[in-house]
């Protein structure tokens, strides 16, 4: 499973939205996260751009799935397994958005 969170993008950096593991103990980036900080202080929060491009690598690299039979709708669920048992899904129609 992976969870978005917020760290400084450096030490004492500014706050970015890291994409963290839950079995990991750092960042996509790398980054150990020393402490929790509340999802509220990064609302304005830009995404950690070396995390977004580790998780599009990652995103790249599995194998899409549809339920049988549904291959030629065009409005359906695609899910992929990942890395560490997490799944993911997206609409056929729209690639960029991944749940």
């Amino acid at each position: 499973m992976y969870e978005m969170c917020v760290g400084p993008e450096k030490a004492g950096g500014a706050l970015v939205w890291h994409v963290l593991s839950k079995q990991a103990a750092a960042t996509l980036c790398g980054q150990q996260l020393r402490e929790r900080i509340e999802a509220s202080d990064g609302e304005r929060a830009r995404h950690c751009p070396d995390c977004m491009a580790s998780f599009e690598k990652l995103m790249a690299s599995v194998e899409w799935h549809s339920a049988p039979g549904t291959e030629s709708l065009e409005e359906r669920v695609e899910i992929a397994y990942l890395p560490d048992g997490a799944v993911a899904m997206r609409s056929w129609l729209d690639h960029d958005t991944v749940l």
